[in-house]
């Protein structure tokens, strides 16, 4: 007996239609946080790079982080554009990235340094805490849209056989 067939379920392709705007949503937030990010960035090239030389463990490395990290963000918005494994992959990176920043904000906010806030713009504006939040929201539409990407995909071919 299939879903279809029994009264007051949703049939499966209403399920997958779902599903489908679930990952729209989560596309279209994330290319919004990740745009944002790197032209706030960007814009404010000489900034962002100040502000990298005085985080604690990558200041060594701020010459490379100011160009790689806005970089790395506008290709994962590409990425997001492209529906199928190369999505897949965008919010699989996004969700890594994002997790790299909130551990190393994690750990510093737990070693009591005093941090200054490269994001840019609005999200300058949160308190650490919020931040933290702010980006466990980000970390869950990236792994939601990358479980949800997959499982559409999946659905596509199977009922293509």
């Amino acid at each position: 007996m299939s879903a279809r067939t029994i009264k007051g379920l949703p049939s499966l392709a209403f399920i997958a239609k779902k599903k489908s705007s679930i990952v729209e949503v989560c596309v279209f937030l994330l290319i919004l946080l990740w745009v944002y990010a790197a032209s706030s960035k960007l814009f404010r090239w000489h900034l962002f790079r100040f502000q990298l030389e005085g985080y604690p463990w990558i200041r060594h490395f701020a010459g490379w982080i100011v160009w790689i990290v806005p970089v790395l963000e506008l290709g994962i918005a590409a990425a997001l554009l492209i529906p199928g494994r190369i999505r897949r992959i965008g919010f699989y990176v996004s969700f890594c990235l994002l997790v790299i920043f909130t551990v190393y904000l994690l750990l510093m906010l737990g070693l009591k340094y005093h941090l200054p806030c490269s994001c840019g713009g609005v999200i300058q504006e949160l308190t650490w805490g919020q931040h933290v939040v702010f980006n466990l929201f980000f970390i869950v539409l990236s792994l939601m849209g990358g479980l949800f990407e997959k499982r559409s995909l999946n659905n596509v071919v199977s009922s293509s056989f």
